[in-house]
């Protein structure tokens, strides 16, 4: 409600936002702004038919028009609002990491890339709107090509350290997101502690993937159609890893998510088993790995077509088999929303993909990333440019 008075030599204005320029310029009182927006239509109050009537509501009168501009003019001379202009950044830091993974944030297709991506490759993919990528499992040529940050154990931590902030630098100034993984054999407290320390304050790391591809020995005998609960000592060793490296990273960074993967390779299978599963921490996400139906993924696959009758038992003569299909495909990836939904918990596809010379390849991408658009999980797709030259 407006009520507006005109004098011939000024102007005086009388309403909620003069009211709020009053009391807080002139006596010092502090301003909340109340909101009924959560509130069903018409459940505080209703508005007539006519208020928003030219001429009977006094806002749309050129008088009144007239006096707000001045008050306008009036308030900001007399310096008003004053804003607190101190930013705790390390505040604005960890709450843009945090926020990172939303519910309405990351419904995207990223890309796995590796540590020596060009400038020229950054700016095209940020060209093809991927708003974050996922570090350290693609690899480079040469020595440990599977480790990206294999520098970390054999170059002065300085150095190491360096090169990691200049290449963070360069996906941020192309608004590019970086989620950091480490492969097994590199995922051990000073590599984490050290990674931290360049990361912590980074806002475009939003996070620490740490340990890819978790798996005890006794699953290499274990088929994906046959698995056994996790044994007690298999759970406890899984659980101790991840607190251990998890309060290594919180020592130097409590503000970037921690990405914790399932057991057997990250894949869906073993989701269930993390429902109970206590982690030293509230901030974090959880990835899989989608890389199914399994005997159709690598080269022997290159016998099945998709969609199709995929075998159960690769290595077996006369196997069951399943219809693969785009409805099969889209059931397992609900199953992957539906225990994010269930738990309460940010969940991502961390990897997915398949050879590109494997029949039927494009479709069956094409299903997975519709799968992941209707169900909102972000994927990474494995791998943009691999330089080690795999297809």
């Amino acid at each position: 409600m407006t009520f507006a008075f005109i004098l011939l030599r000024d102007f005086v204005l009388v309403d909620d936002y003069w009211i709020a320029f009053a009391a807080n310029h002139y006596f010092d009182r502090q301003l909340r702004k109340v909101s009924t927006s959560d509130r069903p239509q018409n459940a505080v109050l209703t508005r007539a038919d006519d208020s928003d009537e030219v001429g009977l509501a006094l806002y749309t009168q050129p008088k009144v028009k007239e006096a707000r501009r001045k008050l306008y003019i009036h308030h900001m001379l007399q310096g008003w609002p004053k804003f607190d202009r101190s930013v705790d950044t390390a505040e604005v830091t960890r709450l843009r990491k945090k926020n990172a993974w939303g519910a309405a944030g990351r419904s995207s297709v990223g890309f796995n890339v590796h540590a020596g991506i060009t400038d020229e490759e950054i700016e095209l993919l940020a060209s093809m709107g991927v708003s974050a990528v996922r570090l350290g499992i693609v690899g480079s040529k040469g020595p440990l090509c599977m480790t990206d940050f294999y520098s970390f154990l054999v170059s002065p931590p300085s150095e190491a350290k360096a090169r990691l902030d200049s290449l963070l630098g360069r996906f941020e100034r192309h608004g590019v997101d970086v989620v950091i993984a480490l492969h097994h054999r590199l995922a051990v407290d000073t590599v984490w502690q050290s990674i931290s320390e360049v990361c912590a304050q980074k806002a475009n790391v939003i996070g620490y993937d740490l340990i890819n591809e978790p798996f005890d020995e006794i699953e290499d005998d274990n088929h994906w159609s046959e698995l056994e609960p996790m044994k007690s000592e298999a759970c406890t060793k899984y659980l101790s890893n991840y607190q251990r490296l998890i309060s290594s990273v919180r020592a130097v960074d409590k503000a970037t998510p921690i990405v914790i993967e399932p057991p057997y390779w990250g894949r869906a299978y073993r989701l269930h088993e993390l429902m109970n599963a206590m982690f030293p921490d509230d901030n974090i996400v959880f990835s899989v790995h989608f890389y199914e139906p399994r005997p159709y993924m690598g080269r022997k696959g290159k016998s099945v077509q998709y969609p199709g009758r995929v075998p159960i038992y690769e290595s077996a003569t006369y196997s069951e088999d399943v219809l693969w299909n785009k409805e099969k495909v889209e059931e397992r990836i609900g199953y992957i929303a539906n225990w994010a939904k269930t738990t309460g918990s940010a969940v991502f596809i961390g990897e997915a993909g398949i050879c590109r010379d494997i029949p039927g390849a494009a479709d069956y991408l094409a299903d997975v990333l519709e799968g992941c658009k209707n169900h909102d999980l972000p994927v990474f797709l494995y791998a943009f440019r691999i330089p080690t030259g795999r297809p």
